[in-house]
């Protein structure tokens, strides 16, 4: 098992994070 690496998130990273909060919050997998 590989042990997970954890970073700073940086302006690049915002879309990502937007699509996954967005996903979490308001896509179909939510209801």
């Amino acid at each position: 098992m590989t042990t997970p690496v954890f970073r700073h998130a940086t302006t690049a990273d915002v879309p990502e994070v937007v699509d996954l909060v967005q996903s979490a919050y308001r896509g179909d997998r939510s209801r």
